[in-house]
């Protein structure tokens, strides 16, 4: 923290150092080469259900590796975590007629409703919404972490109905070579987010978490391989959370690894996937005539440690001309202002938040807004 206070005070200070004007005029240039980034919103679900389950084929691929059964001990728990993954039998992967390897086979397990539609009920519950007597009908609710949405739709339907889609839902577990636990876990995560003490419905993430890892272990696949041929969604930083160590030998789809330990998640057996985009995408000419701010930026402002760094920031840029720099939290007319100002500027500040990763990475280039964090104004960041 004492090289990032140093770095500030020196751009402060200098009278040599370059201005916020000389840097955009030095980088201005680079808006020239950018491509045509404007994302519709279907394009980017079906790019994220063939990303994450092409990466899934490759894990399943390697996976012929491994054919020695797990032994069978009444003296090893369901959750017990010691078990050598070189040990698990996966199920091998067949080759068509052209000696290509065939799309991955799925099984998506039929979770009691409490996991997936009843929480998009709880969410409207803590919202001042009605009980209905159908939860299928309900439209989950859009948030940055909406994949677990995109690959449950992807997979609900019947096979027969699935054309496209870059994997193959089976019905009978023993021909799959993944199991999928669609657990709307980010979701859980905010259905009191926001909500005054002793308001909403009185749901509980950390009991549904409990339930989850329950009901997992009385399943006899998730006891077969001890978990290591299953997919779990927790795409927020803090989703499943209470139970990661008892999950962690699934293949975990998250944002980030920031705040898993190296022996809960990592590369060699996880997926990173992308946030779903908030900020609706720039269909605009390119080119610079049109965007007359130079820099914005709208968030929390004491978003990480208090907002050290946001917060000066904040003092330091907000009295510069062509900066817009404001507070700003999660709503719907907030994020049609930071639609209106990521469109409108020439860079975007993208400042370090409480994990690896952000929302923000991916909204910008939609938005062809150069992202400022490679700038000198925050390279101590």
């Amino acid at each position: 923290m004492k090289t990032r206070k140093s770095t500030t005070l020196k751009y402060h200070s200098s009278p040599s150092s370059p201005s916020v004007s000389d840097i955009a005029t030095t980088q201005q240039q680079n808006l020239a080469s950018f491509s045509n980034m404007a994302r519709k919103s279907s394009l980017f679900k079906q790019t994220l259900i063939a990303t994450a389950f092409f990466i899934l084929a490759i894990y399943a691929l390697f996976t012929t590796f491994f054919h020695t059964p797990l032994p069978v001990s009444d003296t090893v728990s369901p959750s017990d975590d010691a078990a050598d993954v070189s040990s698990v039998e996966f199920p091998e992967r067949r080759a068509d007629g052209s000696g290509s390897v065939g799309k991955v086979k799925v099984f998506m397990y039929d979770l009691p409703h409490k996991f997936t539609y009843g929480l998009i009920q709880q969410h409207g519950l803590a919202r001042g919404g009605s009980p209905v007597d159908d939860v299928t009908t309900l439209k989950y609710p859009g948030h940055q972490h909406m994949h677990e949405w995109f690959l449950f739709a992807d997979l609900a339907p019947p096979e027969s109905d699935r054309l496209g889609s870059p994997i193959v839902k089976v019905a009978d577990p023993e021909e799959a070579d993944l199991f999928y636990v669609p657990v709307f876990s980010s979701l859980s995560l905010i259905v009191n987010a926001g909500r005054p003490p002793g308001t909403g419905s009185g749901y509980s993430d950390e009991q549904m978490q409990e339930e989850l890892v329950e009901w997992l272990n009385g399943q006899e696949y998730w006891k077969r391989n001890n978990g290591w041929d299953h997919v779990i969604i927790a795409g927020d930083p803090n989703a499943l959370y209470r139970v990661v160590d008892r999950v962690k030998n699934a293949v975990l789809l998250v944002a980030d690894f920031g705040r898993l330990r190296p022996d809960q998640g990592s590369l060699v057996k996880d997926v990173i996937i992308p946030y779903s985009h908030r900020i609706s995408a720039y269909t605009g000419d390119f080119g610079v005539e049109e965007r007359k701010t130079l820099l914005f930026f709208m968030g929390n402002r004491y978003r990480k440690e208090g907002g050290k760094i946001r917060d000066l920031l904040f003092q330091i840029l907000e009295s510069e001309e062509d900066v817009i720099i404001k507070h700003g939290t999660q709503s719907r007319e907030n994020r049609r202002a930071a639609s209106h100002g990521m469109h409108t500027s020439k860079f975007c500040l993208n400042p370090a938040g409480d994990t690896p990763s952000a929302c923000r990475e991916l909204n910008e280039p939609n938005c062809s807004c150069l992202c400022s964090n490679q700038t000198g104004i925050i390279s101590s960041l």
